[in-house]
């Protein structure tokens, strides 16, 4: 994927957990799901939905830059470091950047975004100064391949995503370049997330009640520090991760 990235002004008209800017936010739920499960949602979601206009039938792979601070407290979940976290992502081999800061309370999630030249990370005003702040610079650099899908109701603008093969590196520069293939932290599992900002969309009710699928909020940042610094628990897919 290049050229036009999912944060365009179609992309984030259809996706409302990932508006540029201050945004009422959107409800987001997230399921681990098997293969074969995963494949029976995609293949339903294309017939319902619409794929993601941005990538090449819905697909295209995404490079994450989370931060922490040197003590690692957004992992580790201390005091005054819950549901916010700060990042940098690209898409595909897009020549920006966005950096953005995403809250969650509860099921509950919004983001501030901007998009930035390569590189430019550290230059964004509101960004510079919160990560100054809350002495947050690069721990972890995470790429996946996402298949992305969207619709819209009468109580707003939908979007069902399955990510899969997530691999992970440590990482202390401000980088972007993907994470070279290897063994998905995910096994052969996929990450289910279902957004909206309105009322549960009619087709996310049947596919929760077909499928019956249970929530697990697994955090793609505390699964691969989980895994890298052997600290790993049954708390890390907690309804509370962040």
């Amino acid at each position: 994927m290049s050229g036009a990235a999912p944060g365009s002004a179609l992309a984030r008209a259809l996706s409302p957990s990932l508006q540029a800017g201050t945004e009422r936010g959107a409800f987001e739920f997230k399921y681990l799901v098997d293969a074969s499960l995963a494949a029976a949602i995609e293949a339903r979601a294309r017939r319902e939905l619409t794929p993601d206009p941005h990538g090449e039938a819905g697909r295209y792979a995404t490079t994450t830059l989370y931060l922490d601070t040197a003590a690692l407290d957004l992992f580790r979940r201390r005091a005054g470091f819950g549901g916010r976290k700060h990042r940098v992502r690209r898409y595909g081999d897009a020549a920006t950047w966005f950096v953005e800061r995403k809250t969650r309370r509860g099921d509950h999630v919004t983001k501030q975004r901007c998009e930035v030249a390569a590189g430019g990370a550290q230059g964004v005003g509101w960004f510079a100064d919160e990560i100054a702040s809350g002495r947050l610079a690069p721990a972890a650099r995470l790429t996946y391949e996402r298949t992305a899908f969207f619709a819209a109701d009468a109580g707003g603008a939908f979007r069902l995503t399955l990510d899969r093969a997530l691999r992970g590196a440590r990482c202390d520069a401000w980088r972007l370049d993907p994470v070279a293939p290897g063994s998905s932290l995910l096994g052969d599992a996929a990450l289910l997330e279902l957004k909206f900002a309105g009322a549960l969309p009619e087709c996310f009710k049947s596919l929760l009640a077909d499928y019956r699928l249970t929530p697990s909020r697994v955090s793609k940042y505390r699964r691969f520090m989980s895994d890298a610094l052997g600290e790993r628990s049954a708390a890390d897919d907690d309804p509370t991760g962040c």
